[in-house]
């Protein structure tokens, strides 16, 4: 499957999609540090900064029909860590992202996004969102779930948005299955409160909720999480004590690209799962 990669930064969503097994064939992405790590590690792949300067045309001349478009739409404007101005953020890039999917037509469309995304003006902004990928032509489905249910050592809570222009009705029928189908739901459930935060007016981390046994939240998590067993030796590379290089070059620019960046683990299980569905819809699996 082609993927088209908006708002790249340094690929670290990118790096998951292609373990599922995606071609990166196109990257957006305007933050200068995060080209030269696109151009070291995606040295094939056509690139555009400015997502405002970019045109569906142009994308599909360079790259041909596109099957999948995923990107992670600039954050600040919702984060409760911010002031969530929301539309009114000059950061609010939603509308340019989803011209990009007018204009490429692809047929699977992946957002992430923070869960403040939900909070904002009373989640209006995430149902006009929602609303106009299926004037599209899409049905969409909507998930939460955080980077520990895939073994990391830290939460990182994230809104997925899952959009496919050919459903059969087949996710459709299973979310009626579940206690708390649908987008009402789902923010119901995450509710909008910003006391999962911790409170930039204390110093140091005297105003964090306490978070409990991390193993232990996992071990509940988990349970829904049964096919990514295979995620589980991914984390044992990680460092037990983070960042303690010293005299790591560029080191606040790799921390902003961590902290503006995906979990690689995360993209590529929901990638796995488009491709297992791809294949079952080809007659290829099972």
């Amino acid at each position: 499957m082609k993927l088209v990669s908006l708002f790249s930064g340094a690929g670290l969503g990118d790096l998951g999609w292609m373990m599922a097994g995606m071609d990166i064939v196109a990257q957006v992405e305007i933050e200068e540090y995060c080209q030269k790590i696109l151009k070291l590690r995606f040295p094939e792949t056509h690139k555009w900064r400015d997502i405002k300067n970019v045109t569906g045309e142009e994308i599909i001349k360079k790259t041909g029909t596109v099957d999948i478009m995923a990107g992670g739409v600039p954050c600040q404007a919702a984060s409760v860590a911010g002031k969530q101005r929301g539309r009114e953020d000059d950061r609010w890039l939603w509308p340019e992202a989803i011209r990009i999917v007018k204009e490429v037509k692809p047929r699977w469309v992946v957002w992430e996004n923070v869960v403040g995304l939900l909070s904002i003006e009373q989640g209006i902004p995430f149902e006009d969102i929602c609303a106009e990928m299926e004037s599209c032509g899409y049905e969409v489905q909507t998930f939460s779930f955080t980077a520990h249910s895939l073994g990391a050592n830290h939460r990182r809570e994230r809104i997925w948005i899952v959009a496919h222009s050919e459903l059969c009705g087949r996710i459709h029928r299973q979310s009626q299955e579940q206690p708390t189908e649908g987008r009402v739901d789902a923010q119901r459930e995450l509710g909008t409160s910003s006391s999962n935060v911790s409170d930039t007016n204390q110093k140091g981390m005297e105003g964090c909720k306490k978070a409990g046994n991390p193993k232990e939240s996992r071990a509940k998590t988990n349970k829904q999480f049964s096919r990514c067993n295979s995620f589980r030796e991914y984390w044992s590379t990680e460092s037990g004590i983070c960042r303690v290089v010293d005299g790591m070059p560029n080191r606040i620019h790799r921390l902003k690209a961590l902290g503006n960046g995906q979990v690689v683990a995360c993209t590529s299980f929901i990638g796995s799962i488009i491709m297992d569905f791809e294949k079952i819809n080809k007659g290829q699996l099972f």
